[in-house]
């Protein structure tokens, strides 16, 4: 009987506690609804990233993104071709990667303003491609040539770095007065076939 008595008491005791945990539970979402346990082992807690978040990363650029330059230097001649992407443009979203698109811009290389680099475009942004237009002068903006006599003959020099570009068989004074004085001063002619025609205008 005693023996009955005691499991009953445990069992009592036990029905209490349980009682006492569920009632105190509900106690505290009444009164602290907002309310979240914390713990202390925060540094091996697993932290779940905000859906925002993992939008932003999926619109990143990353190491397969395909990187297409289209360089245009007349409506007549385009040229298309893909180069790999430059490791430091990785992890770029897109207002990131059009920001040092900008840069480059209005600061380019010297090897680009050598080839007459005018300006840059962002045309597309995906994690798939990303596609920048690259528009440079033409060839005929390009070219100027200066015109000197030497030794009573026209010769051709490139105006911007003064190489010789050619030598002529114009006999300078068989050619009129005025154009003569141009070419003692040096005559500037723009484009290749300008200076052409100036050749075929004066050459026997």
């Amino acid at each position: 009987m005693k023996f009955l008595k005691g499991i009953s008491f445990f069992l009592l005791n036990i029905l209490i506690f349980v009682s006492g945990a569920w009632i105190g539970i509900i106690g505290q979402n009444f009164f602290y609804p907002g309310f979240r346990a914390s713990y202390p082992d925060t540094e091996n807690a697993i932290v779940i990233d905000s859906p925002a978040e993992v939008i932003s990363q999926k619109r990143c650029i990353n190491a397969d993104t395909r990187y297409k330059i289209i360089e245009q230097k007349d409506p007549e001649y385009t040229t298309t071709y893909y180069q790999t992407l430059p490791v430091q443009y990785i992890g770029m979203n897109r207002d990131e990667f059009v920001q040092v698109m900008q840069q480059y811009n209005m600061s380019p290389p010297l090897c680009e303003l050598e080839k007459g680099f005018l300006s840059l475009e962002v045309t597309s942004f995906s994690p798939k491609e990303v596609t920048i237009h690259k528009s440079y002068k033409s060839v005929e903006e390009e070219e100027s040539f200066l015109l000197v006599v030497e030794n009573h003959y026209i010769v051709i020099y490139t105006e911007e770095r003064m190489e010789k570009y050619d030598l002529t068989t114009i006999y300078v004074p068989s050619l009129p007065e005025q154009l003569k004085q141009e070419l003692l001063s040096g005559k500037v002619i723009h484009g290749k076939k300008q200076l052409y025609d100036f050749l075929e205008s004066y050459t026997s």
